[in-house]
């Protein structure tokens, strides 16, 4: 009995002197504060990518798979940009590639 006892005050004295954290979980929305761009830049910005004269295969596809990797179809300047992009580097598996990805957009 004088087991439980003392065992019962060392509990007491235990939480009296030290203090009990408590954590909360608060739901916060975190979202970047960041410029939105236009539909106008947007497809500047693609149009000048992909008409860019140095512009390689790895470049091509690079731009192209940011492309299919958002939820949007691309306006027929960025994809008209696109295909002269792989008329220039010569590859036509290329240009199949991103038609029938734009397809499947569609």
């Amino acid at each position: 009995m004088l087991k439980s006892a003392s065992g019962a005050f060392a509990n007491v004295l235990k939480r009296s002197l030290v203090p009990a954290v408590r954590v909360s979980a608060v739901s916060v929305r975190r979202s970047h504060g960041g410029p939105v761009e236009s539909d106008e830049e947007f497809d500047n910005r693609y149009e000048a990518y992909f008409n860019r004269k140095d512009i390689d295969g790895w470049e091509i596809r690079k731009g192209m798979n940011d492309l299919c990797g958002m939820d949007l179809v691309p306006d027929p300047k960025i994809i008209k940009a696109a295909l002269h992009a792989c008329r220039r580097v010569n590859d036509y598996a290329l240009a199949v590639r991103f038609i029938e990805a734009c397809k499947d957009k569609c």
